[in-house]
């Protein structure tokens, strides 16, 4: 079996290392230098399967799942790259500083527990005696001790080496311009190859896994794939170094939330902009994650300003990814993960190859088809039920 993977990011390279340890003969092409475009590599690496506000219980298991995977998965991929990647089952907590986000955070708490995940509502000092260094206006707290993180870039580099040596070959400065059809079947895809010139790479799977780019290929839309299906959405990082470790988990505040590094680095993000592809960090973004940075871990306020970047996620209309087939063979979707690329990478390579090969998925993939959008589309111009197109995050 031949298979392209459009996109080399965390989820393109996590399912052709999946496909390629299957037997499958796998080519990952990618439009610019490896990882330029990729948003792992500007992701701060929360595997936040609780801590994410979710827009459905089944995004929670789903998200939830494939988090459970890690360890094993991480452990064979550094094994076979030499790569370490700091994972770390760390623990996430999101601060309250209200009563009204207490509320919120509690309610929250309840309904993961009642679910049969492990959730713990905490008073401030509580909160205080596993993260000191919160400030003392937190009143309340929700640990999520399962959750964890991860350095997406050297995950991303481990995958490549892996990849590599499972027999995947890898096509940078390649753009894909168009899919290659014969009848109803998707047989390839048409690209400019590194040098310009026109090319047809053909495969019996192909595997759209370009993020937010994955809606500017071309002859999408006639399989019910919208140019607007797909929107990048900006997301401003800023990295704080510090002199001693301030944290050692992941917190989620109101106007930020904290990633921690083994090494002291400190990463605060993240601004969620529909802007387009695009690019730079604003005065404005900068300012708004110090401001939350240091409103909920004032003792930051001593570390250095180190870096700051952008990445684009790739939003949905109802913020959930596209894991399944499209309407046409040869097609297979795994795009869309908006912020939670990072933790259903290992869960969507393992989905992928049970659609590539006819197995049968442990997962119920019908909210995660292409198809609910032409259902939610058909279902609002009759009339028959609300809009379900959401268009702005922040709503």
């Amino acid at each position: 079996m031949r298979v392209v993977v459009v996109g080399a990011g965390l989820i393109g390279c996590a399912c052709a290392l999946a496909l390629a340890r299957r037997g499958a003969v796998v080519t990952v092409l990618e439009r610019g230098a490896f990882s330029q475009h990729a948003a792992s590599r500007a992701a701060a690496g929360i595997l936040g399967a609780q801590l994410e506000r979710h827009a459905s219980g089944d995004m929670l298991e789903l998200c939830v799942a494939s988090r459970g995977r890690y360890p094993d998965w991480v452990g064979e991929i550094e094994a076979a790259s030499g790569v370490s990647v700091d994972y770390r089952s760390c623990g996430t907590m999101r601060v309250a500083f209200t009563d009204a986000e207490r509320a919120e955070i509690a309610a929250e708490v309840d309904a993961q527990r009642a679910a049969g995940h492990q959730a713990e509502l905490l008073d401030g000092a509580a909160a205080r005696r596993l993260e000191p260094a919160l400030t003392g206006d937190v009143i309340a707290a929700a640990s999520f001790p399962g959750d964890g993180v991860i350095d997406p870039p050297k995950l991303l580099e481990a995958l490549r080496i892996a990849g590599s040596k499972a027999g995947v070959r890898l096509r940078c400065g390649v753009e894909v311009n168009g899919l290659v059809r014969r009848g109803d079947r998707v047989v390839g895809v048409c690209v400019h190859d590194e040098h310009g010139a026109p090319e047809a790479v053909s495969s019996d799977w192909v595997v759209v896994a370009a993020g937010s780019w994955s809606s500017l290929i071309a002859d999408l839309e006639p399989m019910g794939i919208a140019p607007d299906l797909i929107v990048p959405a900006r997301g401003q990082m800023i990295e704080l170094r510090a002199p001693t470790a301030h944290l050692g988990r992941v917190v989620d505040a109101p106007g930020a939330y904290l990633s921690p590094r083994s090494d002291g680095r400190v990463l605060v993000g993240s601004t969620v902009e529909l802007v387009g592809h695009e690019r730079g960090v604003t005065a404005s973004g900068a300012r708004s994650l110090l401001d939350g940075a240091l409103s909920v871990a004032p003792a930051l306020g001593d570390a250095h300003l180190a870096d700051s970047w952008c990445g684009f996620r790739a939003l949905t209309a109802d913020r959930l990814p596209i894991l399944s087939a499209a309407p046409h063979d040869g097609l297979l979707l795994a795009t869309g993960h908006f912020r939670n690329g990072v933790v259903l990478a290992p869960l969507t390579a393992e989905i992928i190859v049970d659609l590539a090969f006819g197995l049968e998925s442990d997962v119920d993939l019908e909210p995660f088809s292409v198809e609910r959008f032409a259902l939610a589309v058909t279902r609002e111009s009759a009339g028959t039920g609300p809009p379900t197109l959401v268009r702005d995050p922040s709503s």
